[in-house]
């Protein structure tokens, strides 16, 4: 498979909605991250997520 082989998410700032900028959405980057790494690659995440 072509495209992204590896993503990772070292949990910096605060993400916000995609739909709705002024709410915070802790899982923003981690689905976008899901839905763009290849089902063969990988996905690193370095760090905790509270909701």
């Amino acid at each position: 498979m072509s495209g992204v082989q590896v993503g990772i998410d070292a949990v910096g700032f605060q993400s916000h909605d995609r739909l709705e900028p002024g709410v915070e959405n802790p899982t923003q980057v981690i689905s976008d991250l899901a839905r763009l790494v290849n089902p063969t690659g990988h996905l690193g995440i370095i760090g905790v997520y509270a909701e």
